[in-house]
């Protein structure tokens, strides 16, 4: 909400939620040449830089997520916004910037080969797609968060017995194996919850991103 002028709809009074479906992290990655391995080295090297280096990404939570690690780390970081992740990891691997922020579904190639090398994931967990990177409080940085969500939703005044039904569908399909792989080759995690669960989630996060969008200079379009 907090980057849009208007909306058409009300997401809180025009959908019922049906349940919760997946997270993911965005993830805080450089160049796979690089000699930095962690958040604590990384914010090191970037302090010695002329303005603390530069940072790319091409997504809103990618800007919400760097813009945090500043806040948080006491950098001064340049931003770099990209309309695609090919130029942006070009960029990353001809050092005209320092890091990026990245999801998590464009990062896991690149990091399975090596090409690029994750720090950090900035989920409150570390993500089944990279078990080994560290979240960004486990690297240091703390009271950070920033952790996307999906779930399911019909409009508004939907019948109760149609919600339980596709909920009931829904969880059926991602017990399996098939959809827990799907998920991690897209970075995402199940995720549990009911409607009710979802929507304390989504009135909590309203606030929350509201907050991340101010804090990241994000102008609602």
């Amino acid at each position: 909400m907090s980057v849009f002028k208007k909306l058409p709809f009300d997401p809180v009074k025009d959908f019922a939620p049906v349940m919760l479906i997946s997270k993911l992290g965005f993830v805080v990655a450089v160049d796979g040449k690089n000699p930095v391995n962690s958040i604590a080295e990384l914010t090191a090297a970037l302090k010695k830089k002329p303005g603390h280096g530069a940072y790319g990404t091409g997504a809103n939570t990618g800007i919400i997520a760097a813009e945090l690690y500043k806040v948080r780390a006491g950098l001064e970081s340049n931003q770099v916004l990209y309309k695609g992740i090919y130029e942006n990891l070009l960029d990353l691997y001809g050092g005209q910037i320092d890091f990026a922020t990245l999801d998590p579904t464009a990062a896991f190639e690149p990091i399975r080969t090596g090409k690029l090398k994750a720090l950090a994931v900035t989920s409150a967990t570390r993500l089944g797609s990279f078990p080994s990177v560290p979240t960004m409080q486990e690297a240091g940085i703390a009271d950070y968060d920033i952790s996307p969500w999906i779930g399911l939703v019909v409009p508004a005044g939907t019948p109760q017995l149609v919600i339980d039904k596709l909920a009931a569908w829904h969880r059926q399909i991602n017990a399996t194996d098939d959809a827990k792989k799907t998920l991690l080759q897209f970075g995402m995690d199940p995720l549990e919850g009911d409607g009710a669960a979802m929507t304390a989630l989504l009135k909590r996060d309203i606030v929350r991103w509201g907050e991340f969008a101010k804090l990241a200079k994000i102008e609602p379009q």
